[in-house]
């Protein structure tokens, strides 16, 4: 009996250090978004995120039309 609850008295120690973890990490994220001026919405980063790879195929498709034979390492690398 004892050692269930030393177990479950662990996993309780566990549970708060990964929420602490977490909480550390989420406001973290919230404070880079804050600097950027990002949305923390899940449509603001996924817009953010979508508007990032236009910009990158934007600057392929320019790095390819004027370096057709140019460097090995295109700006999408």
């Amino acid at each position: 009996m004892q050692d269930c609850v030393a177990d479950d008295t662990k996993c309780q120690g566990d549970l708060a250090e990964v929420q602490s973890s977490f909480n550390l990490a989420r406001a973290a994220l919230l404070s880079c978004l804050d600097f950027i001026g990002g949305d923390s919405a899940a449509e603001g980063v996924l817009g953010a995120a979508a508007a990032s790879l236009v910009a990158v195929e934007l600057a392929r498709v320019w790095w390819r039309r004027w370096h057709p034979e140019g460097p090995d390492f295109p700006p999408d690398r």
